[in-house]
């Protein structure tokens, strides 16, 4: 979270030693990324990687840019991503047929029960950005900071060959707020390849729930993530789908004055 709002002092601080002048250019635009994601995942003394995860849908992004001149300028925006962890644990709390149930599977290593799992949330987030190199015409650099809010939680997880599913609005099985850093390459094309590191674990060590036991029929309260670390980046390949100036408005000239 620091680090966030070291990126937004630096920006800031730029913004300040800038003076305006007839050059800006000032523009919204739309952007979609593709989502190749992966990352670590500490239990305890295990450790598993995240499978490669593509995600096409629904990355969508309205940006707002400054240009200050044709080297340097600065974006922030509106934007909804779909990001997530996919792997193969010895064992882990699921959802049951009742929501406000876990149960624990029997560990993969004995008898090959659990196959993979898989929790993805979208999220909103408003990123802010430096700008510097060709960025009106040509190939240019950016770097910067975002903040996501997690908006929908899901999980998937396969069982005996039987998938069994969970999802839920503004839950808290992973984080609410997910600061990252980022950085990326525009080519003059508009396509655009972005590298972004998530600051802080993304499932949440303080949820807590009940897990239930089917032979007494009593319900304990856990945390089932508390001693996981799992750290999510991802590398994303998108574009600019389009870029839309305010209009000018025209010179309302005085007649009179014209003839004069």
């Amino acid at each position: 979270m620091n680090n966030f709002f070291l990126i937004a002092i630096v920006i800031l601080t730029c913004l300040s030693s800038i003076n305006t002048t007839k050059s800006q250019e000032i523009y919204t635009a739309q952007n979609i990324d593709y989502i190749f994601s992966t990352g670590n995942i500490n239990y305890g003394s295990k450790k598993y990687i995240s499978g490669m995860r593509f995600t096409a849908w629904y990355n969508f992004e309205e940006s707002f840019h400054i240009n200050f001149n044709n080297n340097f300028g600065i974006y922030t925006g509106l934007g909804v991503k779909n990001i997530g962890i996919a792997y193969s644990p010895d064992s882990i709390y699921f959802h049951g047929a009742e929501e406000e149930k876990y149960y624990k599977t029997a560990q993969y290593a004995n008898n090959n029960t659990l196959t993979d799992v898989k929790q993805r949330i979208y999220t909103l987030g408003m990123p802010l950005a430096l700008k510097f190199g060709n960025i009106t015409r040509g190939f240019c650099f950016f770097i910067g900071g975002q903040y996501d809010y997690s908006l929908h939680y899901k999980e998937k997880i396969w069982i005996n060959k039987s998938k069994k599913k969970y999802s839920e609005w503004f839950g808290n099985e992973t984080n609410t707020f997910l600061p990252s850093l980022f950085a990326g390459v525009k080519f003059p094309n508009e396509t655009i390849i972005k590298i972004r590191w998530y600051l802080q674990n993304f499932l949440n060590t303080n949820h807590t729930t009940n897990l239930y036991n089917e032979t007494t029929k009593t319900s304990t309260e856990i945390k089932p993530y508390e001693n996981y670390d799992t750290q999510l980046f991802y590398i994303s390949v998108g574009a600019i789908i389009e870029k839309k100036k305010p209009k000018e408005k025209p010179l309302d000239l005085n007649p009179q004055e014209i003839n004069m």
